[in-house]
């Protein structure tokens, strides 16, 4: 950054350094620093660099300042020693010197010179720029010594030969330019310079209006003075000299006379003959002074042009220097003020970030020690897990629980994939895409589901947990963006539940063939067994001998209805096996469409292994179309007295793939068939049913009737 200066420069400065190089680039840098400190003017200091002390004795006396870059021990030259900077002190004589160093003010030695005006530490931020406004000041503190001294001088004079009543607070004025000697231009010069200075010490906008006052008054000597400011159109005094009534001043017209220096923004001069001006109607021997001060206001200056001692263009130029320097020190507040406040500014949006970060962190710690909570919660829960994310509309694997792995044996390379195509076997696209949009849905779900595990076929409740939904845009309602999937093991509620159904069908059963075959029978045998008692015919006892009979024949039904712990049967579910055998079958691109609800008792061991065969069957002999391996659908299905399995040939018929129930006629015996199904036919009349079998040109059917059906409900 670079630091204006209100302070003179020197015309002449020396810059003398150990080598010529070294003299040279930092004469080079010094000048263009000195250009900086006031942009857009010219610098009128010349900078010679000097590499030795001859020469520097010789410049010296004539330079207004040198600079001394001293070698500090870290440069790659011979450092400079306390002695060579002393003999350079010496060699600059009475010149302002200023010491350019990168150590801490050099040596005890150095720092016990009084020669030495001026110091500037090298290598630090803006050192060019600060060492620039070092020479100004050094420069600038010489020039005010000068003239002290030749007014301390000049006054011993004024003691011994004049009189002291003629030296008061006016004496301070500018005598008349005519008769001004050099020395008094350059005491003039310095006083104006002293009340820049303390201009330039004022910060605050109302006491710089009035200290400008106070050096119209002390300074230039004109005791009727004020200041004002531009208000809406009008020029409102704002500061005025102690001799100027309060009263006599009031807002003037921007647009009046008094206001024409503002409007042009040059000096201007009004005769104040005519104007009632501090009750100065009518004098002729006073004018207004009237000067800008920058876009702000004016200075009015009341002269008296018959005093001897008045010099109009001296003064004027000196007030016209005291009222632009007020002005650059306005605007220098004025830009001082904005950076202050563009500083507060980024203090407060910084605390109020560093809070929002603090908060953020906060809510991220608690959403990591949430997140590993979860997390542990999802490791340790008893039940096996899944969670997915659903990428580019797929539900994919990202991790599983410890229960999962060990309930299904799958370690984690699990992780990554498709979860409905994990999850489902090969064929069953319907259950795959029931489970995707399960999956995607943006509510709680219930699946019914089965898949081997390390302890075999089992059955679970497959329950979707919906973790972070998103808005689905047109298409309405919410989706699934993660989630869990959660397995409940059901398998054996579900086998007690089908066992308690099964129970109470056959008790149903057993309690109908009591009532419609036992009892009745047990009735006739007693009611003839009386009567034989009584009379003792033979007749009788053949009846009651009948009676037992048909009693007999019932309980072997009943035994039948029962069943024997050999067979052990249970109620399964036929769409359940089918899908459990599907997986054990090759496909070969094939897919299985389950649309049977039935529930029947079966041995279910049996059951799945003649849904195997048949399952197979319908796949091989389904490809065996025109273009030889044409993808099969295989239907299973209920119909009124049992199930059927159809695979069909889409070329041959052009469907979609899916058939219904085989007509009775198509049907045939498995004999018939030329189809190896002998531990088909043997599986179904283990279980009391009838298999018919049929392949034409849409495809292979298989129907196993004569099944009676469990209601559930």
């Amino acid at each position: 950054m670079a630091y204006s200066s209100t302070r003179p420069r020197p015309q002449t400065i020396l810059y003398a350094a150990q080598t010529e190089a070294m003299a040279r680039d930092g004469a080079a840098a010094l000048e263009h620093a000195l250009a900086d400190t006031a942009p857009g003017t010219e610098s009128k200091s010349t900078i010679h660099a000097v590499s030795s002390l001859a020469d520097l004795g010789e410049l010296a006396p004539q330079a207004d300042c040198v600079v001394f870059a001293e070698v500090g021990s870290d440069d790659d030259t011979d450092a400079a020693t306390t002695t060579d900077l002393l003999e350079v002190v010496n060699r600059c004589g009475t010149t302002p010197f200023v010491l350019y160093t990168d150590e801490s003010y050099a040596s005890a030695t150095a720092r016990s010179a009084d020669e030495i005006d001026g110091y500037v530490r090298r290598n630090t931020d803006d050192a060019l720029v600060h060492l620039a406004d070092e020479v100004a000041k050094v420069y600038h503190a010489a020039v005010i010594e000068d003239s002290t001294e030749t007014s301390k001088s000049k006054s011993l004079e004024e003691l011994e030969g004049g009189s002291r009543s003629d030296r008061d607070r006016r004496s301070r004025r500018i005598d008349d330019g005519s008769s001004r000697s050099a020395g008094e231009t350059s005491s003039r010069t310095t006083t104006l310079l002293q009340a820049a200075a303390r201009i330039a010490d004022c910060r605050d906008r109302e006491i710089l209006f009035e200290q400008l006052i106070d050096e119209v008054v002390d300074v230039l000597g004109f005791d009727y003075c004020w200041l004002a400011t531009v208000n809406f159109g009008d020029l409102v005094p704002r500061a005025s000299s102690p001799a100027v009534p309060e009263q006599a001043l009031g807002d003037t017209p921007v647009r009046s006379p008094f206001g024409e220096a503002f409007r042009s923004g040059k000096p201007t001069h009004i005769d104040l003959a005519g104007h009632d001006v501090l009750g100065g109607a009518g004098d002729t021997d006073r004018l207004l002074y009237s000067i800008p001060v920058g876009d702000v206001g004016v200075l009015q200056v009341v002269v008296d042009t018959g005093s001897e001692n008045s010099s109009a263009e001296s003064d004027l130029e000196m007030l016209e220097s005291l009222c632009g320097y007020t002005a650059t020190i306005l605007e220098r507040n004025w830009t001082e003020l904005g950076l202050i406040n563009d500083r507060d500014r980024i203090r407060r949006q910084r605390d109020r970030l560093a809070d929002k970060q603090n908060l953020f962190a906060d809510a991220c710690r608690q959403l990591e020690n949430e997140r590993d909570r979860l997390q542990t919660l999802f490791e340790r829960f008893p039940d096996p897990a899944v969670r997915y994310e659903v990428t580019d509309g797929t539900p994919v694997v990202r991790t599983v629980n410890d229960a999962f792995n060990e309930t299904f044996g799958d370690d984690e390379t699990v992780v990554g994939e498709a979860l409905a195509e994990y999850t489902v076997p090969d064929g069953l696209e319907e259950r795959t895409a029931a489970l995707d949009e399960a999956l995607r849905a943006g509510k709680q779900q219930l699946l019914i589901h089965r898949r081997d595990t390390v302890d075999g076929t089992r059955d679970f409740v497959l329950t979707v947990v919906p973790l972070q939904t998103v808005d689905d845009g047109d298409e309405g309602g919410e989706r699934t963006k993660a989630g869990l999937l959660v397995y409940d093991d059901v398998t054996d509620r579900k086998r007690r539940e089908l066992e308690h159904a099964a129970a109470t069908k056959r008790l149903e059963s057993i309690a109908e063939l009591a009532d419609d075959d036992i009892e009745p029978q047990l009735t006739v045998a007693r009611s003839y067994l009386e009567l034989a008692q009584k009379s003792g015919k033979e007749e009788y006892f053949e009846t009651i001998e009948e009676s037992h009979e048909e009693l007999e024949i019932a309980l072997d039904e009943l035994l039948e209805t029962v069943g024997t712990e050999g067979e052990e049967v249970e109620p399964v579910a036929v769409s359940d096996v089918a899908r459990h055998a599907w997986t054990t079958v090759e496909a070969d691109g094939a897919r299985l469409v389950t649309e049977s609800d039935l529930i029947l008792e079966a041995n279910r061991d049996r059951l799945r292994e003649l849904f195997e065969n048949v399952l197979e069957t319908a796949i091989d002999t389904g490809t065996e179309s025109e273009n030889g391996t044409d993808p099969v659908t295989v239907t299973v299905g209920a119909t009124d007295d049992g199930f059927y399995v159809v695979g069909d040939r889409p070329t041959a018929t052009g469907s979609d793939g899916r058939q219904g129930a085989p007509t009775p006629g198509r049907l045939n015996g498995t004999d018939g068939s030329a189809m190896q199904l002998d531990h088909v036919e043997e599986i179904a009349a283990d279980h009391g049913w009838d298999v018919g079998v049929a392949e034409d040109d849409d495809g292979t059917a298989f129907a196993f009737r004569g099944v009676e059906a469990l209601d559930l409900t």
